[in-house]
């Protein structure tokens, strides 16, 4: 079975483009952590429009296949989404409920 997750941050807007077959897609990139100095970027298809929703530094998380295509005898990585989740909303609502929290504390200490 062919299958990956991936959370990471998008390098770049999503753009459309379209397949040999005609078929629309949206391509984009995002650069997963894997320590604290160094990522690893990797390039996404999705079917679904993202031009709207994928902007550059978006956090998302990908599941789909991982495919590696050969190019100027490079191995390159690529996924093909099955689904995307936006985290920002994710993110700046447990930032928001931690400063409130914060904000409570601070107001009890007084």
């Amino acid at each position: 079975m062919n299958s990956i997750s991936l959370i990471g941050v998008a390098v770049k807007d999503a753009v459309k483009d379209f397949r040999r077959d005609g078929q629309k897609v949206y391509k984009f990139r995002i650069a997963v952590p894997y320590n604290k100095k160094n990522a690893f970027f990797i390039n996404v298809d999705w079917e679904t429009d993202a031009e709207l929703f994928i902007k550059k530094g978006t956090r998302i998380f990908v599941k789909g296949r991982l495919f590696i295509k050969n190019k100027d005898g490079k191995d390159v990585p690529k996924v093909i989404a099955e689904s995307v989740d936006f985290l920002n909303y994710l993110y700046q609502k447990r930032k928001a409920n931690k400063s409130d929290n914060k904000n409570d504390v601070n107001q009890h200490q007084e």
